[in-house]
Order: C-alpha cells, then structure tokens, then sequence
C-alpha cells in the first residue's frame, strides 16, 4: 500500500494546470452524487456514479462544469454539474453584506480569478453530504477567495453568527421567494438577493438592525451565513411579534442509491471473488475498449469472470458505487477468497 499511498499524494500534490481563470479546490475524503465520466471510446456513453470519502481535486472553471480528478483504489477524471463547497475559514465579502463561518457552504461556484462567484446556502433542509441537490435557501452572489475552500464537509455545523438586529421581524411585501437586499439606503447601490427557489409566501424572513429614512438595514443568519443588507420599507410587511420563527428540517428520503454494475457475462461457470489487481492497470468500460479509471490500490475488490476467459468484470471498488462498468484482464487479477 506504501506505493497506492505515494501515488494519492501525487494527485493532490503536483500543482493543477489551471487557466488564469481557474480555481482548484482539494478534499481528502470526497462524497459527491452524480459525476460523469467519459470512457476513451466516444462510442460508449458516459458513466454516472457516486464517489464515498475519496481523495479529490476539482477545478472550477468559468461555466457550469466542475472538472474532478478522483483518487483511491483507483484514479480517474469526471466532472460535476452540482457540488456543494465548504467553507474551511471563515469569509466576508468586501462589502461586509455577507459573513460566512468556517463549515458553511457554497452552492453554484464559477471561477473569477484567485476567487469565485457564488451563492452561500443559508437552509438546507434534507441535503445529505455530497448530494447533489438544491438548498432551500440561499444569497448571493459572494465572492469568497479559492483558498478559503474545501470539498470536505466540515465535521461540526458551522457555528451560528448573529443577525444583530432587534427581534423585529418582516417579510416580503411582493416577490416572497425572492429579496433583493442592498449595500447602502440607494436604488443604485450593489445587491444581493435572498431567494428560496422552490419556497411560497412566508419562506423568506430578516430581522430589522436599524432604520434610516425610509429604509430598513436587515439581516438574516442560518447554517454560518449572515446576509445584510438595505431595503425599502414598503417593500416589507412587519410580522406580529407573537410568530414563532423558525427553518424546519426534516428528511424526505431518496437519499443515495444501490450500486449498479454494468457489463454482461455468461452465467454458466461464472466464478465470484474477492481479488486484488495490479497496480497501473487499466480499467476499461467495456472488453479492452473504454478506458476509463488507473488502479492505483490493490485493492480489496470483488470480481466475476468465467474460468477460461480473458477478461473479468470488477463488481465492487472501495467508495465508488453508480452505474459502473468496469473491465480488467485476467492477467491482472489475483483471487484471494470467494
């Protein structure tokens, strides 16, 4: 395992070949949903799958796409249209609109020099770590700087920060999933806006810090985000100081899934084992056609194959589940108990 640990070293460590542009993000122990990975053979559709507590580099670039190489058992390249990015120090925007927490989270990044641009998650209510889905609340756009990341998920939540404001409560007079909130008491001034995405009226509330001629400084805090900012005041509707306010959690289900193993093989003679496989082999999504991942473990992992044949289907890889179809010669397997 000495050399599987050198080379998992090697892959967070030698510097990315990023564009000016580029933001390169690292974890250690990476649980992310629904990448896709592109076998050599353009022929062969893409593979989705999950990764579990893996070693990770991600490049956000200017556009949706987030480009992964993944460590392990074995190494490969994806990318990811959805990845949620933790805080691993605390952050503020330059216009102190937005305070963040070490363990927060970013949702939605795109890459602006040393920096990126995106929406800071203020309730997510059934989001598992590394799932790919949205939060239901959230402001932005933030600026955070590339080095203040992480794709590990901070083991605590993040601590909770103040609103600073005097316990009187509003909500949107129109717009109600949506708020635009202010840098200075002027139309003109920059903004930020508070949305719930999928939320009616009522989801979105802040708390008034103090007034000035009309117009309201507000603020609202959740999960290690404090958002603030200025509004007009007929643009709120005071809520009785009697409502009890909170953002509920509860689970939904549909949290991960079963994983998929694809490739076809005869079933008369089949033979199922624990086996290692040689390190620098190459995985491939179909019989010696596909190549798609590097081992760089020797494993554990489960294979299948007919006694005779030439080729074996890998059924099990340590934190790679999905729709996976992973082939590897014969000559690079050893079996060590059924």
């Amino acid at each position: 395992m000495a050399r599987s640990g050198m080379l998992l070293g090697a892959l967070l460590a030698v510097p990315a070949r990023a564009m000016a542009d580029d933001c390169v993000v690292t974890g250690t122990s990476v649980t992310l949903e629904n990448i896709r990975v592109q076998p050599a053979d353009p022929d062969i559709g893409p593979l989705e799958l999950d990764i579990r507590a893996l070693p990770v580099r991600a490049t956000i670039r200017s556009g949706a796409l987030v480009d992964l190489e993944v460590g392990g058992a074995i190494a490969f390249k994806a990318t990811a249209s959805k990845v949620w990015w933790t805080l691993a120090a605390p952050a503020e925007t330059a216009d102190h609109m937005v305070s963040l927490s070490a363990g927060a989270h970013l949702v939605d990044a795109h890459a602006d020099g040393d920096s990126v641009i995106a929406d800071a998650v203020l309730h997510a209510s059934d989001v598992m770590v590394g799932e790919a889905k949205d939060p239901d609340e959230k402001v932005g756009p933030v600026r955070v700087a590339c080095t203040k990341l992480s794709l590990d998920w901070a083991q605590d939540d993040a601590a909770d920060i103040e609103t600073g404001g005097d316990d009187t409560n509003y909500r949107p007079r129109k717009h109600d999933n949506k708020l635009a909130l202010r840098a200075a008491p002027n139309t003109k001034a920059a903004a930020i806006t508070v949305i719930a995405p999928s939320c009616g009226a009522g989801c979105i509330t802040v708390e008034r810090v103090k007034s000035r001629a009309g117009w309201l400084l507000v603020a609202t805090a959740n999960e290690g985000v404090r958002a603030a900012g200025w509004i007009r005041r007929s643009e709120l509707v005071r809520l009785p100081d009697s409502l009890l306010l909170n953002r509920s959690y509860m689970c939904t289900g549909g949290h991960g899934r079963s994983p998929v193993f694809g490739g076809s093989i005869a079933t008369v003679g089949l033979v199922e084992s624990q086996a290692t496989l040689d390190v620098g082999t190459t995985i491939y999504a179909a019989e010696g056609d596909g190549a798609w991942a590097t081992v760089i473990a020797n494993g554990p992992y489960r294979v299948q194959f007919v006694r005779g044949a030439s080729w074996a289907v890998v059924t099990a890889i340590p934190g790679v589940d999905g729709d996976i179809s992973a082939y590897v010669p014969m000559s690079a397997v050893t079996l060590t108990k059924p």
